[in-house]
């Protein structure tokens, strides 16, 4: 699932989109209060790398309504999108070219005591295209979140969520799908995330140090294309544990421990093995909070693969995720992103790697313009080599904000893909309105 312009992940089409975000009923809004604050929620780390985007509280210049006891946040967005090579075609002759209209609901339900916040929360994303039917998708989560704080040292956070999301053509396994194959799909590749997880914090890490210990599981299951998918169904089950303890006013590092394993309902068709499977993760970063010139963490992590079958090759290997922001200005900012990530694919017969280096550049011109730059580049390799792609993108976009709630923009986007059969190009323009997000 993709939200915002000029914003890409490895397990996304490699042809995102942009969103035009409207209030819902934007008459009443106008005497309505702020949120309130907001607790640091503890959820636990995702299962795999295409789970839909983790939940995130409305922004401080969201508008709310009184329900009850609790706050209603809505939000209704509508995207419009163009792409000239939407399934990243190499033949550019044949390539399709297609708008997309995306219809996006958000609703946050959120109710907060002295000890207790309830906070239930759905976002769809439903998308259409003109001229490329069965790339059309409809995603949503519903998820249920409880963050009891027993006293100013022990916090308890409960989720339960369901989520219904796609992979795009173009990715998982249509990456090598020609043009001819691409036509006779009816629909996209589309799975099912159940999950339920909780997690235990003991400290303040406001002044020393935090403990947190968690648990978590669940199950994927594919609801289209089955006869291709099914092998793809699996249950999966986490244990994670993090320390935060804090050297300076604005040093922290931060450890963590991560035990995942996945059992598949049943073996993979091309050779009948199973791929069930452990994984282990440790992992040691410094954050650096914000500062008068830079700030940002930087993280390396150890991960360990061990399958059931002793046919199957394990796998490690170290990896590393930065993010840096460097404040040029005080109305402007770099943000440097360094990153090498491992996952277990929700389709591909095992483990993707994917490296990434992105630099951008935002820019507030006044008050309410705007600007955003952005360069990236992601080299994505899978167990199968077949699925392996690159992707590159350049982009600009200028937004406006005529009201605090209302953010209104537009820009232009430039991409290449390289897959196993050669490498395509992709043009994209947008324009769009943010508001009550």
């Amino acid at each position: 699932m993709t939200l915002g312009g000029l914003n890409t992940s490895p397990g996304d089409n490699m042809a995102p989109y942009y969103r035009i975000t409207i209030p819902a009923l934007t008459i009443l809004c106008v005497a309505l209060p702020a949120q309130a604050e907001f607790p640091e929620l503890e959820l636990s780390p995702r299962v795999i790398g295409e789970e839909v985007v983790q939940p995130s509280y409305p922004n401080s210049n969201a508008i709310a309504f009184d329900v009850g006891e609790a706050s209603l946040y809505p939000a209704l967005s509508v995207q419009v999108g163009s792409n000239d090579n939407l399934f990243a075609e190499v033949d550019e002759t044949g390539a399709t070219d297609s708008t997309q209209l995306t219809l996006a609901p958000r609703f946050d339900y959120i109710a907060t005591g002295a000890k207790q916040t309830v906070w239930l929360g759905y976002l769809g994303e439903y998308g259409q295209h003109a001229d490329a039917s069965q790339a059309d998708y409809q995603d949503h989560r519903l998820s249920l979140i409880s963050h009891t704080a027993f006293d100013s040292r022990r916090r308890l956070d409960v989720e339960a969520s369901v989520a219904q999301s796609h992979q795009s053509i173009g990715s998982g396994r249509t990456t090598e799908f020609s043009a001819v194959e691409i036509d006779a799909l009816s629909e996209v590749d589309t799975f099912r995330i159940s999950k339920i997880s909780a997690a235990f914090s003991f400290g303040n890490p406001a002044v020393k140090g935090e403990l947190v210990g968690g648990l978590g599981g669940g199950s994927i299951a594919f609801i289209s294309n089955e006869a291709d998918t099914a092998q793809y169904d699996r249950d999966f089950s986490i244990v994670w544990s993090k320390l935060y303890y804090r050297l300076s006013p604005r040093m922290r590092v931060v450890g963590s421990l991560a035990h995942r394993s996945f059992d598949y309902d049943g073996p993979y068709v091309s050779d009948g093995r199973e791929r069930d499977s452990t994984t282990n993760t440790v992992s040691a970063g410094v954050v650096r909070e914000i500062s008068d010139l830079w700030y940002g963490r930087v993280d390396l992590r150890n991960r360990s693969q061990d399958f059931d079958d002793p046919t199957l090759e394990d796998n490690d290997g170290v990896l590393i995720d930065a993010k840096l922001f460097w404040l040029w200005k005080r109305y402007s900012r770099f943000e440097l992103g360094l990153a090498e990530r491992e996952f277990v694919s929700v389709l591909g017969p095992g483990v993707a790697k994917f490296r990434s280096v992105s630099l951008t550049w935002r820019h507030d011109w006044n008050d309410r313009l705007s600007s955003v730059v952005k360069l990236e580049s992601v080299e994505r390799d899978e167990s199968d080599e077949s699925l392996n792609s690159d992707y590159s993108q350049s982009g600009v976009e200028l937004r406006f904000a005529p009201r605090r709630w209302l953010r209104v923009l537009g820009g232009y986007r430039k991409g290449a893909v390289g897959r196993l059969r050669g490498d395509a190009d992709q043009t994209e323009i947008y324009f769009g309105a943010e508001a009550n997000i």
